[in-house]
């Protein structure tokens, strides 16, 4: 029950330049994630205890008014009281929103309406399995030797292990709670699955692993930032050595399948983070600033990055 499989062909096509109105510098220039809401966006400075709330008015007509001025960003600081978090993305559960961080997956639970810590917690990591196939769940041996490979791999890196998290739609499956992809840095295990409560999205553990069937070139490299298109049963991940945005189907855990593929404007700098948010916008932020693009937040409307031609529906 390998983690990755053979390469396969697929087509690419490459994105629009965005203008200045689907672009934005934040106070920060080194940004490692992104979460998009319908009023306000907030983006994850690398390694900082705090994220940033940026104003956003989609029709407005200047960036200025469409992104507020760099005075009104908000620093909104970020202790889980445990050990200082890599804060990558943030998702939703009722009242409450949850941020991620990138080392040893904690959660820290915030009010969604003034953004203050109610609590943290740490999902258990050792108790994952193979995604079940054909053949069914996977067996005790199978289960101890993954499970023994994920822990050594996983001490080998020192920080930043989890580049990504998306929940799954609901649609997808028949799994009890509520499912999670994570991107990983985690050598053998590029794309895993967290599970947690209905009734409480921050009691999680992480349940599987998935299986990448082509997408990455090399064994050295790993997705950055995922997203979701509902509709298509796609899961988008950035690839950190062709910054590219892979897409693949989703068929189950154990068959995450790669069909095309996104190519960044030839000169954009190398993606740090990637979100679509609830009206299939595709955001994207990259690790540096260049001087070809004053920003380093970037997005595109959903016609121009899946509707344009570009990606096909799958059959």
């Amino acid at each position: 029950m390998a983690s990755i499989m053979a390469s396969t062909h697929s087509r690419a096509s490459e994105l629009p330049i965005p203008d200045e109105l689907h672009s934005f510098m934040p106070t920060q220039q080194v940004i490692s994630g992104i979460y998009a809401a319908d009023d306000y966006i907030l983006v994850f400075p690398s390694k900082q205890p705090y994220m940033i709330r940026v104003p956003f008015k989609s029709d407005a007509i200047k960036r200025s008014e469409k992104f507020g001025r760099l005075d009104e960003q908000v620093r909104i600081p970020l202790n889980s009281g445990m050990a200082p978090g890599d804060w990558r993305g943030l998702y939703a559960d009722g009242d409450m929103q949850i941020v991620w961080d990138a080392n040893i997956l904690q959660l820290l639970i915030l009010r969604k309406k003034d953004f203050s810590p109610v609590r943290v917690s740490t999902p258990p990591i050792d108790l994952l399995k193979p995604a079940p196939d054909r053949g069914g769940e996977p067996t005790k041996t199978e289960t101890s030797r993954t499970r023994s490979a994920f822990h050594k791999s996983f001490v080998k890196i020192s920080e930043s292990r989890f580049t990504g998290m998306v929940e799954i739609p609901e649609s997808w499956g028949k799994d009890k709670g509520r499912n999670f992809l994570l991107a990983s840095r985690i050598k053998g295990f590029p794309l895993l699955m967290m599970t947690c409560a209905k009734d409480d999205a921050a009691t999680c553990v992480m349940t599987r692993t998935c299986t990448l069937n082509g997408g990455f070139p090399s064994k050295n490299g790993y997705g950055i930032g995922l997203g979701i298109d509902a509709e298509r049963r796609e899961v988008l991940m950035a690839n950190s050595m062709t910054n590219r945005i892979d897409v693949f189907h989703f068929n189950s855990c154990a068959d995450v399948r790669h069909v095309s593929s996104l190519s960044l404007p030839t000169k954009m700098p190398k993606i740090s983070g990637l979100n679509i948010d609830d009206r299939g916008r595709l955001w994207v932020t990259t690790g540096v600033m260049d001087s070809s693009f004053d920003t380093n937040v970037f997005y595109w409307e959903k016609t121009q990055w899946r509707d344009s031609g570009g990606l096909k529906k799958h059959p």
